[in-house]
């Protein structure tokens, strides 16, 4: 039992000539994606809401970008039977990497650093394989003389990476909480008398204080200035995509769980 949040869906196993038991983990899975996995739209995009083109069965939409549309979900892939919306942008309206990749590059580096080496006591030769796998799957060259475990260092650069496009998919319906002096009671009047929210709950705290919260309505939320929906689909359907295309050759024996999203982490045992 290891690497993230994993289960016991069989208790004993074993391997023979004919079959091996094997564990992949996919780490960096998000950032991979911004850096080099999917590409992104820049600038407004065209909104398409009436004379959409034809749809053909088992042939791509004609759009790029994002649709609103109903689909039918069989075992593999999805038909598309109806289009209500489509924000579509031009070809060369996309980019790849830019700067996803001048931003998280530097932390992806610090990430694998602060890992460690897989293993004590690698020799050099498999020292270098790890540097160079690096170098070939993620673009990173990382620095031998400052390879050692740190799991602060690590965690941290786990949440930088993370918080890249994360921030872009944050959901603005959160509930704000505050503590209040038990005599201020002004204080906790205006917090509740806001017109852009709406109280959640009010409790004493010990005997000199009041937490109240308060949450934003449903009805006319505004996101953030920094979200980006966009972003957001494009980057969790494009690692999605990554994971199926991954999982075809071990289909039959494969079991996978979707590790600690705290952690962006995803494993494959077969």
């Amino acid at each position: 039992m290891f690497g993230g949040r994993t289960h016991p869906f069989q208790a004993l196993t074993k391997a023979c000539a004919t079959y091996t038991i094997e564990y992949l983990d996919y780490c960096s899975l998000y950032p991979w994606t911004n850096m080099k996995g999917a590409y992104y739209p820049k600038g407004q995009p065209t909104m398409i809401r009436d004379n959409f083109k034809i749809i053909v069965k088992g042939k791509p939409i004609g759009y790029r970008g994002l649709a609103f549309c109903d689909v039918l979900p069989p075992s593999m892939g999805y038909e598309v039977k109806r289009i209500h919306e489509v924000w579509h942008w031009d070809d060369h309206k996309w980019f790849k990497g830019g700067f996803f990749e001048k931003f998280l590059a530097p932390l992806l580096k610090l990430k694998h650093e602060a890992s460690g080496w897989p293993r004590p006591d690698m020799p050099a030769a498999e020292k270098q394989k790890h540097i160079d796998d690096i170098l070939e799957n993620d673009g990173i060259l990382i620095d031998e003389a400052n390879v050692a475990k740190n799991p602060a260092l690590c965690q941290l650069a786990k949440l930088f990476l993370n918080s890249a496009w994360g921030k872009f998919a944050q959901n603005p319906l959160k509930t704000e909480i505050k503590m209040f002096d038990v005599n201020d009671g002004d204080a906790v009047f205006e917090f509740f008398n806001s017109k852009l929210h709406q109280p959640v709950s009010l409790d004493t705290f010990g005997s000199k204080h009041i937490i109240a919260s308060r949450e934003p309505p449903k009805k006319g939320l505004i996101g953030a200035k920094y979200t980006n929906i966009v972003y957001r689909s494009i980057t969790t359907a494009t690692a999605r995509i990554r994971l199926d295309v991954s999982k075809k050759p071990k289909q039959a024996r494969l079991i996978y769980v979707d590790g600690c999203a705290a952690h962006r982490k995803f494993s494959l045992i077969f």
